[in-house]
C-alpha cells in the first residue's frame, strides 16, 4: 500500500500544478498545448495503473495484477509517445531529426502494445505466478532500455545547436527544461531496471512535470501576458491616433471650475483669436453668452441661449456624460458649423469642467451633400425615365408601406385604380417608337390630370396604377367616370385609349387583394372599350 501513496501524491501534484493546461489557459501555442494536455492525460492514466498495482499486489490477486501490469506498460509507452510529440511541437522541430523522433515515439508505442498482446499468450515481458509474485522477463529490459535511449535522444535534441541557435536566452532555458525531463526520466528508469518494486518512474514523472510547469509553462504564460499587454498598448495607441484623426481640430478649449465659474483658455486656433475673447476670467457661462451674440448666426441664437446655461450643461452631463450643442458662427464672410462639447473630469480629487469648441463644418457639409446625393439617387431609382411618373420600384415601396399599415391596423381608406393603355403596340408598329413614346407620355399626363392628388405609377410597358387616398378617394367614383368618359368620348387618332378598373380597400389582408379586384375590373373595361372601338371603326 505504501507503493501506491507515491502515485496518489503524484496525481494531486499534477492536477494542482496544471489546472491552467486542462482549462486551456496555459499560454502555449495551440498545437503544443493540445499535445502537452494529451501527454498529461496519459501520465494520469499511468499514475492510475501504478496506484492500482500497489493495491492489487498487496491484496494478492494474480489475475488482476497481470491485467494492471499490462496496462501499466501500455500507458507508459503512450506517455512516452505523447511526450516526444509535444517536444517536437514545442521545439518547432520541423526538420528531419524532429520527424524521426516523432516516428520513433510512435513506433515504440506500437511495439510495446504488440508485446503486451503476445505476453498474454506467451510470457516474454513479465509473469505473475499463483502467489502473486511479479517476475520481469527479457522483453521488459529490452523495452526499458529502448525508452531510456529514446528519452536521452530527446534531451540531446533539445540541447543541440540547431535548436538552441537563434533563440532568446529565456527560450534556451525552457529548452533545457525539456532536456532535463528526458534526463530525469531516463535516469529513474535505469534505476527501475534493478528495483521493479519501487515507483521510481512515477517519481520521475512527478519531478519532471513540476520542472516543466515552473520553467516552461510559467514562462510561456508570462510571454502571453506580455504579448497581450503589448497588443493592448498598441491598440490603445492606434485607437488614440484614429480618434485624434477623427475628432479633428478644436477651435478652442477651456478649463472651468464648476464651483466658481472661473475659466482659463489653454488652447485656441488663430481664427478664434480674431474674436478677442478673454483668455481667462470669471462668470464663464454669462461671459460666453455675451461674447457669442456678435458671431452667432441669427437663426441659431435663440436655441443657443435657451440651452447653454450652467444648469442645463451640468444636468445633461449628469444624464448622458457629455453636453453637446451644434450651431453656426461667422468666420469672416461665411458661416461655419461648430460643436460645443463639455465634460466633467476629476483631477486630484477636484472636479473640472472641460469645454471645447470643435470645427465640424466639413463633416456637416459632407453629410448634407451625401444626403442630397442619396435623395437624388433614390428619386432616380423611383422615377420612370420616359414619363417622369413614379416607377415599379416606387409602387413596390408604397405597397410595402400600406401592407405594413394594414398589418398594424393603422391604414386609412384607399382605393387602387389600374389603367391599361390600348393599342401601344399598333402605334409602335405603324408610326414608330417615337410616336409610341409620345402616346405613353400623353396617357401619363391625362392620368395625372384626372388623379391630381394621388401618386401615379407606371408599373409596366402600358400599365399604370394609381393609389387614391384623401381627397381623391372621397371623389373616386367621379374621377373614374371622368377618366372613362375621356376615353370613350372620342376615338381620335393619337389620342390615348385607357381601360380603367378601380377597387376600394375592404378589410383586405394586403394591397395585392385590392389590386387583383381592380385589375379584373380593368379587363372588363378593356373588353368593353374594344367593342366600342370596333363599332366606331365600322361606322
Amino acid at each position: 500500500m505504501y507503493y501506491s501513496a507515491i502515485g496518489v501524491i503524484a496525481v494531486l501534484v499534477l492536477l494542482i500544478e496544471n489546472e491552467e493546461i486542462f482549462l486551456n489557459r496555459s499560454g502555449l501555442a495551440l498545437k503544443a498545448q493540445r499535445r502537452y494536455r494529451r501527454f498529461l492525460l496519459a501520465v494520469l492514466v499511468y499514475y492510475a495503473t501504478d496506484i492500482l498495482w500497489g493495491i492489487i499486489e498487496s491484496l494478492k490477486i494474480p489475475s488482476l495484477l497481470f491485467v494492471d501490469t499490462s496496462l501499466y506498460f501500455v500507458s507508459m509507452a503512450l506517455a512516452v509517445m505523447l511526450w516526444t510529440q509535444f517536444a517536437v511541437a514545442y521545439l518547432e522541430a520541423d526538420r528531419a531529426e524532429g520527424r524521426v523522433l516523432d516516428l520513433v515515439g510512435r513506433g515504440y508505442f506500437v511495439t510495446v502494445a504488440a508485446t503486451v498482446i503476445v505476453n498474454a499468450f506467451a510470457p516474454v515481458l513479465f509473469s505473475v505466478d499463483a502467489q502473486c509474485v511479479y517476475k520481469a522477463l527479457a522483453a521488459r529490459y529490452v523495452l526499458l532500455a529502448a525508452v531510456i535511449v529514446l528519452l536521452l535522444c530527446s534531451s540531446i535534441y533539445a540541447l543541440s545547436p540547431s535548436v538552441q541557435s537563434r533563440r532568446s536566452d529565456e527560450l534556451r532555458h525552457r529548452y533545457r527544461a525539456i532536456a532535463f525531463f528526458g534526463l530525469v526520466a531516463s535516469t529513474f528508469l535505469i534505476l527501475q531496471l534493478w528495483f521493479p518494486y519501487l515507483p521510481l518512474y512515477s517519481m520521475a514523472l512527478m519531478l519532471g512535470t513540476s520542472v516543466l510547469r515552473f520553467r516552461v509553462i510559467a514562462g510561456e504564460k508570462d510571454d502571453e501576458r506580455r504579448r497581450l499587454l503589448a497588443e493592448r498598448l498598441n491598440g490603445e495607441h492606434r485607437a488614440y491616433a484614429r480618434i485624434n484623426a477623427l475628432v479633428g481640430e478644436f477651435i478652442c478649449i477651456y478649463d472651468v471650475d464648476p464651483e466658481t465659474d472661473y475659466y482659463q483658455e489653454y488652447r485656441s486656433v488663430a481664427q478664434y483669436e480674431a474674436f478677442a475673447v478673454p483668455k481667462e476670467g470669471g462668470r464663464f457661462f454669462e461671459a460666453s453668452r455675451e461674447n457669442i451674440r456678435g458671431v452667432l448666426v441669427k437663426e441659431d441664437q435663440e436655441r443657443f441661449l435657451s440651452l447653454f446655461s450652467k444648469e442645463s450643461v451640468l444636468r445633461e452631463i449628469e444624464r448622458c456624460g457629455m453636453f453637446t450643442l451644434s450651431y453656426r458662427i461667422h468666420f469672416g464672410e461665411r458661416a461655419k458649423y461648430v460643436q460645443l462639447k463639455a465634460v466633467l473630469v476629476a483631477e486630484e480629487g477636484e472636479k473640472r469642467l472641460i469645454v471645447g469648441l470643435q470645427d465640424i463644418d466639413a463633416a456637416v457639409r459632407h453629410e448634407e451633400d451625401y444626403a442630397r446625393r442619396i435623395a437624388q439617387i433614390r428619386d432616380e431609382a423611383h422615377t420612370d425615365v420616359l414619363t417622369d411618373l413614379k416607377n415599379r420600384n416606387a409602387y413596390a415601396e408604397a405597397k410595402t408601406r400600406l401592407d405594413r399599415q394594414i398589418k398594424e391596423r393603422t391604414v386609412g381608406n384607399f382605393a387602387v385604380v389600374v389603367m391599361d393603355l390600348n393599342d401601344l403596340k399598333t402605334v409602335n408598329d405603324t408610326q414608330g417608337h417615337r410616336a409610341g413614346d409620345h402616346y405613353l407620355r400623353e396617357a401619363g399626363r391625362h392620368i395625372c390630370n384626372v388623379f391630381s392628388h394621388s401618386p401615379v405609377f407606371r408599373v409596366g410597358g402600358d400599365e399604370f396604377v394609381v393609389i387614391c387616398q384623401g381627397r381623391d378617394y372621397e371623389n373616386i367614383d367621379e374621377l373614374v367616370r371622368k377618366a372613362e368618359s375621356y376615353t370613350e368620348s372620342e376615338f381620335a387618332p393619337g389620342r390615348p385609349i385607357c381601360a380603367c378598373g378601380m377597387a376600394r380597400f375592404e378589410a383586405d389582408s394586403c394591397v395585392n387583394d385590392v389590386f387583383e379586384r381592380a385589375d379584373h375590373s380593368m379587363y372588363v373595361s378593356k373588353r368593353r372599350l374594344k367593342s366600342l372601338y370596333a363599332a366606331a371603326a365600322g361606322t
